[in-house]
């Protein structure tokens, strides 16, 4: 369907023309009442002034979005991180650190940290975290009136861990929750924090490394024809075993059921490839028979207790993704505003001319002056209309 076009006889009927002076001033009246109806300029939009996206930066695997008050800086040092991203925070004097760490203990905190004077860790605050996911939280007070706050978020490809240093040790600063709660690790999911949590948190990488060497080693294994070849290979199999165990017995507690039953089939699997090894070395035919069998048995062990392990792992991310999922997702806590500027602010008492307690002064006289002109205009227009 297509607009007719008017017929070429026809004119419009003119009765005069508003000067454009009065035109103007219509246009900045209405303006200014549509400012005073609505309360500010773009009536209920928002005020957009700072409210640029957060900074966000990429490091190691973890992305952090920046929260107010903070910045790069220098690294603290602290034992346990080494390769950090440094962090500071001039409003509240903190400085911090943050790097996604491998478990190494079952405190989650890492072991060089723990060797340090001064560094007992107390049971821990659980804290839920803004993006998702919980993380324990550890305060350690020093005797010079500082003190570092420690956080221990576990996810499934390592533990997100932030240092915040704080000159006060009196209580836990907004910036360090702030900015522990804007941590997150990229392509991994969330544990929540307990028993197994270091060692769920361990598993996958130790079992990938694991694998690999097993697919090598009994390779070579089957490969081999003479003796010094087969305890080559089989001492090869108990060093890749006794590494599994190194990196997993330390996150495991007593009474923690699988974790420990998978520690102890690897203990197993390191003694059956050591006995095989050595009876190749003494090549002696029997010894080794039997070391074949305890090999198979051990292998089978295993499989069947990391396969339950790796279920329950499973099990406690979903369970963790689930809480995290029903957690509203809130933005990174801002940090605490200076004494300074809550002083400044707090002493302007009159209203914003975008706050519905009142209207500003200037705006009020601003619309009685537009409604002075358009009572002139109309009499000028009125003028000419005659």
């Amino acid at each position: 369907m297509s607009v007719s076009s008017a017929p070429a006889t026809a004119r419009p009927v003119t009765r005069g023309k508003l000067p454009f002076a009065a035109v103007s001033v219509l246009a900045v009246a209405a303006a200014i009442a549509g400012l005073l109806l609505g309360g500010s300029f773009g009536g209920g939009a928002p005020d957009l002034r700072g409210a640029t996206a957060p900074q966000t930066i990429a490091h190691e695997g973890l992305r952090l979005q920046v929260p107010s008050g903070w910045a790069r800086g220098d690294a603290a040092s602290v034992p346990g991180f080494s390769r950090p991203l440094g962090l500071r925070n001039e409003g509240e004097r903190l400085r911090a650190t943050v790097e996604r760490l491998p478990a190494t203990t079952a405190t989650l905190l890492p072991a060089a940290f723990l060797q340090t004077p001064e560094s007992t860790p107390e049971r821990p605050d659980v804290v839920r975290l803004a993006l998702g996911g919980q993380a324990w939280r550890y305060r350690f007070p020093k005797d010079d009136g500082s003190m570092t706050v420690l956080y221990a978020a576990p996810t499934t490809t390592g533990i997100a861990t932030v240092a915040c240093l704080s000159p006060l040790n009196s209580v836990v600063p907004r910036g360090c929750d702030a900015l522990a709660s804007a941590v997150t690790v990229a392509g991994s999911r969330a544990l929540e924090p307990g028993t197994s949590a270091a060692f769920f948190s361990r598993l996958s990488t130790a079992v990938t490394d694991l694998d690999s060497a097993r697919t090598k080693g009994v390779r070579e294994l089957d490969s081999a024809t003479r003796a010094t070849e087969q305890a080559l290979a089989a001492d090869g199999l108990a060093r890749a075993h006794k590494a599994a165990r190194r990196a997993l017995a330390p996150l495991t507690s007593k009474g923690d059921g699988l974790p420990t039953a998978s520690v102890g089939a690897l203990t197993a699997t390191v003694t059956a490839y050591a006995a095989l090894a050595s009876a190749a070395r003494a090549r002696s035919p029997r010894p080794y028979a039997n070391a074949s069998r305890a090999v198979t048995s051990a292998d089978a062990d295993l499989r069947r207790t990391m396969t339950k392990v790796a279920a329950a792992a499973s099990a406690a991310s979903r369970t963790a993704t689930q809480a995290a999922a029903s957690t509203p997702v809130r933005k990174p806590v801002a940090a605490k505003q200076p004494a300074e500027t809550k002083a400044k602010t707090s002493a302007k008492t009159e209203p914003a001319a975008s706050t519905s307690r009142g209207i500003d002064l200037s705006l009020l006289l601003a619309a009685l002056l537009g409604l002075f002109a358009i009572v002139l205009a109309g009499r000028q227009t009125l003028r000419m209309l005659r």
